[in-house]
């Protein structure tokens, strides 16, 4: 049974996908509400009102090469020769810099006389797609760059060893077997984020808790970095001697991430303050530099994966740090947050609950 052209509207209202229909000279004379909002209108009558050049003109339109496109090269223009036409196109609007990607399919209706009367655009939206592509491309860009560089310095340094061990100069060579341990330290934390991170994905990071004095991890992490750092002074201040139920080595890759951060982002200081005070029934932690900060309007950005702001271009990194230490403070029932001030240096800052006092 065919329903009644009322029903039908209702289920084209309610698909996801937004479909429109065009006669032989390319004017719309169908639209459902998908449509128009893909299309940057409030309602179908708004849309059905404006001619296809006025539309149009509203918009900047590529294919997936980065081609413009013409309105004679749109698939429902090309649909009117009497063959179904496929393709995939973005579109700008010309007052925003959002790009939003297309699917669209253009199937040609027939009369009783096979002439073509009528196309019926189908148009599915796969921006969430490209974007997730884009930033797997970019993602792996940026990590097989920071494996090549501590890969090509590791054989660099075993040139110079095999070299001074040859000669005798056991100095020499023990000193860059120590440089070549750091390089491979630096392609192992490489690794673990990235198991990390498909762990996260895949909703089995492992946690172990157990009950730890929270103020004596800070303390050991802090002199681990005094012995491996020596351009800034780590200084803890607070007092929150106090147990905490929680997995102490995911909680010692965050702060230690935190820090290595606090560090590499502020290159013109000298030092980073490790705060930790109690506040009810919770410790609250805070990182603090006094580096290049983070702008107002990527805060929310860089827990994101794969996100490195603006201004930290020069900076190496994978942008996967911040989101993995979000996700295992997220766990822990807390928050890791960020205020900050350009030039003038960031707190990274996150809560724990205390372990509870029996009764």
């Amino acid at each position: 049974m065919i329903p009644s052209l009322k029903k039908l509207e209702v289920i084209l209202n309610n698909v996801a996908d937004g479909v429109t229909v065009q006669d032989v000279t390319g004017k719309l004379v169908y639209a459902n509400k998908e449509a128009a909002r893909l299309l940057g209108f409030n309602t179908t009558t708004g849309l059905l009102s404006a001619s296809l050049q006025d539309i149009l003109s509203q918009y900047e339109l590529k294919d997936e090469d980065g081609n413009e496109v013409p309105l004679s090269k749109l698939p429902g223009r090309r649909a009117l020769k009497g063959k179904n036409e496929k393709t995939i196109l973005s579109f700008r609007h010309k007052d925003s810099p959002s790009v939003h990607w297309s699917i669209i399919q253009s199937s040609p209706v027939f009369n009783d006389k096979g002439a073509v009367e009528y196309v019926v655009n189908i148009i599915h939206d796969i921006t969430e797609q490209k974007l997730a592509e884009q930033q797997k491309d970019m993602f792996l860009g940026i990590a097989s760059h920071e494996l090549k560089t501590p890969l090509a310095s590791i054989k660099a340094f075993t040139q110079l060893t095999k070299r001074h061990l040859l000669k005798g100069d056991d100095t020499s060579a023990i000193d860059y077997m120590g440089r070549i341990e750091s390089k491979v330290d630096e392609i192992t934390k490489i690794i673990n984020d990235l198991r990390d991170l498909a762990k996260i994905k895949a909703g089995m990071l492992e946690y172990e808790p157990e009950v730890f004095n929270f103020a004596e991890l800070l303390r050991d992490i802090i002199e681990d970095f005094k012995t491996l750092i020596k351009t800034h002074s780590i200084v803890l201040e607070g007092k929150a001697d106090t147990l905490v139920i929680a997995d102490r080595l995911r909680l010692k890759q965050v702060v230690t991430n935190l820090i290595k951060n606090a560090i590499k982002y502020s290159p013109g200081a000298d030092k980073v303050i490790v705060r930790c005070e109690r506040e009810g029934k919770h410790i609250k932690v805070e990182i603090v530099d006094f580096g290049i900060g983070v702008p107002e309007n990527t805060k929310d950005k860089i827990f994101q994966p794969f996100y490195r702001a603006e201004n930290a271009d020069k900076v190496g990194g994978l942008g996967i740090g911040l989101y993995i230490s979000s996700e295992i403070i997220n766990y822990h029932q807390g928050e890791l947050s960020v205020t900050s001030n350009v030039h003038k240096g960031s707190t990274f800052s996150f809560t724990l609950p205390v372990k509870p006092h029996k009764a």
